[in-house]
């Protein structure tokens, strides 16, 4: 569960009605590259596809885990492409950034 109060340091792609949507929404503008993105909660034991924007026919898979700030993965962000090794080292570092945001905003 995500945090849905006031912060003064929210990112700047962060809405409290809608945490996780709003990332990958923002996480899917940043790349015609990025065909399918998705974010993967872990409940327990499960894995719970939570939102996602996708496209059919995927190559290559960058996948950043999403840890809490006390160091428990919460779940993670899942971006594929239709293109073979399709990911830079720019958008690698971005995802990471936006998956280590997420976890900052992650409750519990």
């Amino acid at each position: 569960m995500l945090r849905r109060g006031v912060l003064q340091d929210w990112p700047f792609w962060y809405h409290p009605i809608a945490p996780t949507g709003s990332a990958v929404r923002y996480l899917a503008s940043l790349s015609s590259k990025f065909h399918r993105v998705s974010i993967i909660s872990s409940q327990g034991k499960k894995l719970a596809l939570g939102p996602s924007l996708n496209k059919k026919s995927i190559q290559s898979k960058l996948i950043q885990p999403i840890k809490n700030p006390q160091g428990k993965v919460k779940g993670r962000v899942e971006i594929q492409s239709r293109l073979m090794n399709a990911f830079t080292e720019a958008e690698k570092a971005l995802v990471e950034k936006i998956a280590t945001e997420l976890g900052a905003l992650w409750q519990r």
